[in-house]
């Protein structure tokens, strides 16, 4: 259900308004600590944004996650400075636009893609009309 709300509302975002949307994915799990059986799950990106993921893992941290919580503070930063999450270096994050659906999937590595579960958020909305 997440995937389908947030596709709803980066296209009623995009439509609605002149500002640019960018759309993220996060499926980065723990790879330490107890928590690293549940892997990507709600809110665990908040950990990478502000540099706390030993918060999670018991202090313990890897380079990959290190360097991915790094490349996300990043994003953010540019974001909150300019509007644009985008810089020299990193992986490039496309502009939301309803075609061709692109998002960035935050991980190891990061990649970028179209169309993140298009087909099952389009069935969901159609089997609940008026919530997508």
């Amino acid at each position: 259900m997440h995937s389908r709300i947030t596709s709803a509302t980066a296209r009623a975002l995009t439509a609605g308004q002149r500002a640019p949307v960018y759309r993220y994915v996060f499926s980065q799990g723990l790879r330490e600590g107890p928590l690293a059986l549940l892997g990507a799950f709600h809110t665990s990106e908040l950990f990478f944004v502000f540099g706390t993921i030993g918060l999670l893992t018991g202090g313990r941290v890897n380079a990959e996650d290190r360097a991915l919580s790094g490349a996300i503070m990043g994003y953010w930063g540019r974001f909150a400075a300019t509007g644009d999450p985008n810089g020299v270096g990193a992986p490039a994050w496309p502009r939301y636009a309803a075609a061709p659906d692109p998002y960035l999937e935050l991980r190891t590595p990061i990649i970028s893609g179209a169309g993140y579960r298009t087909a099952r958020c389009d069935a969901i909305a159609r089997i609940l009309p008026g919530r997508g």
